[in-house]
């Protein structure tokens, strides 16, 4: 069996929120005190879902897409996956269809991982599923991180093995109960758990 990690991006590999939320700041925008937590943006500023999507089309289409800060310690640990374990990694990432921010979303990801670590990204939608994309791993039992519960089922009804990466946003595991989802709470965490 091929030592391959099915990785989603933002939020596992990369820090999108602190970079929009910095974004937005310096664009004026305010956090609800009541939603400060929420990855939903709609929640998260008070606006609408169709001024939420806006924003984060411009966002992800604005020259900040290309140098996201890696998210905690992915890095360092994708780094040692790769290097000492044998590990390589697809991405999938639920982006916008624009083929420049594809490019620096590409950019900024061999960038920090490298492209031999790196070596699949597959894109779908904002807000899409990303059954589509994981069904060619289906049977597989491949680690598959994500941080959207939804998506993480999805690899479960496709017999990957999910891990769940913790963030606020996503400690409610209602609709989780038929799945076997386990959370993590850090690439660390992850490797001394199911490498090491």
């Amino acid at each position: 069996m091929r030592k391959l990690i099915i990785v989603d991006v933002d939020g596992v590999l990369l820090n999108w929120i602190d970079s929009f939320s910095e974004w937005m700041d310096d664009s004026g925008y305010e956090v609800d005190d009541n939603h400060s937590h929420s990855y939903d943006i709609e929640d998260r500023y008070d606006m609408t879902k169709k001024e939420a999507n806006s924003l984060i089309k411009t966002f992800n289409e604005s020259a900040n897409i290309g140098f996201l800060n890696p998210y905690k310690d992915a890095k360092e640990y994708v780094d040692i996956l790769h290097r000492k374990h044998g590990y390589c990694f697809h991405a999938i990432t639920a982006f916008g269809t624009d083929i420049n921010a594809r490019k620096l979303r590409t950019m900024n990801l061999h960038n920090l991982f490298g492209e031999t670590a790196i070596q699949h990204i597959e894109f779908v939608g904002i807000r899409q599923s990303k059954m589509s994309a994981l069904v060619r791993y289906a049977n597989s039992n491949y680690f598959w991180i994500e941080d959207t519960l939804v998506h993480a089922i999805s690899g479960a009804k496709l017999k990957l093995q999910p891990l769940l990466m913790n963030h606020p946003h996503n400690t409610d595991l209602t609709g989780s109960e038929n799945y076997d989802i386990e959370t993590i709470t850090s690439w660390s965490d992850f490797y001394t758990r199911y490498i090491k």
